[in-house]
């Protein structure tokens, strides 16, 4: 039928000291129905008790060192950690301009109050709230809020419960106890320097989200510690002005294109003044002296009159630099790199998540995986989609390094709504090693290649250092093997990039067979676009997506120059 509530209230009741009933002074009902007459009682709340009703008593009439206050509401609940704001009401403003103390007393150490900031419109009442540190233990506390001033003093009950923590927990494990090593690999790679940078469309600044440009005050700690091709990239001005300062003899031209009145506005202006950008990034930020580096407007190789694809016009959106022939190597060389790499089995393993509780609420999840102080991958989520199955498919990481499996840890982290945080302990997924000794191979990535091209350039200087190199080091280990794999950009169709990147490697075969080397050490295959090095979104992206990578695997221990 409803609910029914018995009691009495106080109105208007301004009480010093205790209030004691007498024993009469409470009222009794005494209720009963037939059961038939249930239906005589309507539905909904129903409240029967006693109230007492005082006179409000004029200020005249009190003591003059009282203070008076109420809270509301005069019941909190809050957790460890957390703060609970309630309404302070005096008679009148004046007394809220008064104050100059508040405090708790009877409650635990870990609750305080204090004054908010904040105001709420009626001038005689103010924000107040009360705080719970994170060790306050759970329960239910009465404690008494009193208030100063210069000359009064008041008090009002306040009844705080701190809320029990929810539990934060989950376990973890993996499937993989112990991972076979079936091959590594020494790998040394070549990181070309391809020196060319691009700028959006009517822009004659370089974005800082594709390049790191460095401020003078950071080039004095510029490190060069680059590992992968896209870092090597995104240092490219950086590393090329250390070498410029390192060679005073040398001397770059700085030339600055445009793909023309076909899409930009001012092309000849704006080609000049994205040379004039980076002569003065690499001068003023980079210390170079100025000198050494010359700007000139560049001619595209492109006939305005006739309709282009939009990225091939963003690739003449660019500077490319220039250095004389006998200082190529030098400012232009490769950086090289060196990693290791495996092949093991299984290929994959799952880290199952289980007996989880998610506390107040899961919002972030994280589970890491380290090799050493290397952190090797990570997976993440927000809210409560912990997956309890979370897969690994490590043989697909692009960088398989064998120190991975010398002591692989994982562990789980969880953080709630409360901002509590809880980390499994971490464990440890074993190896052991089939292959006694790892294989060796080079790395060389020729990026020789313009947009929908395949020949090679038999006038390129770069070109015939490059497969000069090939040739020298099959030559200097009679039982190498090289295989050579093209690849493209994602402009154009699957089967013509495919048919493509064939072209391209059967090139680069066809060389190296007119430079000496036997076919039988040789083999090549086209990918197309399947393997990117780079964002294909971005022209310098594609630029470095088309090229050919020559793998030769040695024999015998690579030489450490």
């Amino acid at each position: 039928v409803g609910r029914l509530r018995l009691g009495f209230a106080l109105n208007n009741a301004l009480i010093d000291g205790q209030l004691a009933l007498r024993s009469n002074a409470a009222l009794f009902y005494n209720f009963s129905l037939p059961t038939s007459d249930l239906g005589l009682v309507s539905a909904g709340s129903h409240e029967f008790g006693l109230a007492y009703v005082f006179n409000p008593k004029s200020r005249e009439e009190g003591d003059s060192d009282l203070l008076p206050l109420r809270a509301t509401p005069d019941s909190l609940a809050l957790r460890p950690g957390e703060s609970a704001p309630f309404a302070l009401r005096f008679v009148s403003a004046d007394e809220v301009q008064e104050v100059m103390e508040l405090k708790l007393e009877g409650a635990p150490p870990g609750l305080r109050v204090r004054p908010s900031q904040a105001r709420i419109s009626s001038r005689d009442e103010t924000i107040v709230s009360v705080q719970s540190e994170n060790t306050t233990s759970p329960g239910a506390y009465e404690a008494l809020l009193v208030a100063k001033s210069r000359s009064k003093r008041g008090e009002t009950n306040l009844e705080l419960k701190v809320l029990a923590t929810p539990k934060l927990f989950a376990r973890i494990s993996s499937t993989v106890d112990t991972v076979t090593i079936t091959e590594s690999r020494e790998i040394r790679e070549e990181l070309p320097l391809i020196p060319r940078v691009f700028f959006a469309v009517n822009s004659d600044k370089l974005a800082q989200a594709r390049y790191d440009l460095l401020s003078p005050a950071q080039r004095e700690n510029f490190f060069q510690d680059v590992r992968e091709i896209n870092s090597a990239y995104r240092n490219l001005l950086n590393i090329i002005a250390e070498r410029l300062r390192a060679n005073s003899k040398a001397v770059a031209t700085i030339r600055g294109f445009s793909p023309g009145a076909l899409i930009e506005s001012n092309p000849q202006e704006l080609a000049l003044r994205r040379g004039q950008y980076v002569r003065d990034y690499l001068s003023n930020n980079l210390g170079v002296n100025g000198a050494q580096l010359q700007v000139e407007v560049g001619r595209p190789d492109i006939e305005e009159t006739k309709n282009h694809d939009r990225l091939r016009l963003e690739e003449l959106q660019r500077v490319d630099l220039v250095v004389a022939p006998e200082f190529e190597e030098e400012i232009f060389a490769p950086i090289q790199s060196e990693k290791k790499e495996i092949d093991a089995i299984p290929k994959s393993c799952e880290f199952v998540a289980s007996e989880v509780s998610p506390g107040a609420g899961l919002t972030h999840w994280r589970l890491t995986l380290m090799a050493g102080a290397d952190t090797i991958r990570v997976f993440a989520g927000r809210h409560a989609n912990l997956s309890q199955r979370i897969e690994w498919d490590w043989q697909a990481e692009q960088q398989r390094r064998t120190n991975f499996w010398q002591e692989v840890k994982y562990s789980l982290q969880l953080q709630d709504s409360w901002g509590q945080e809880f980390s499994t302990p971490w464990q440890t997924i074993a190896s052991k090693q089939v292959q006694a000794q790892p294989k060796q191979i080079e790395k060389i990535p020729l990026i020789l290649f313009e947009f929908d091209d395949y020949q090679l350039d038999q006038t390129s200087r770069r070109l015939r250092t490059k497969l000069a190199q090939i040739a020298e080091k099959m030559k200097a280990d009679a039982l190498a093997q090289c295989e050579l794999f093209g690849h493209t950009d994602a402009i154009g169709e699957d089967e013509h990039n495919m048919q493509l990147s064939q072209r391209r490697a059967q090139n680069v075969f066809n060389e190296l067979v007119r430079m000496g080397i036997s076919p039988s050490r040789l083999r090549f295959k086209g990918f197309g676009e399947q393997h990117p090095l780079a964002n294909n979104d971005l022209p310098e992206g594609r630029m470095l997506n088309r090229r050919v990578e020559a793998h030769i695997r040695h024999a015998q221990q690579m030489s450490t120059k």
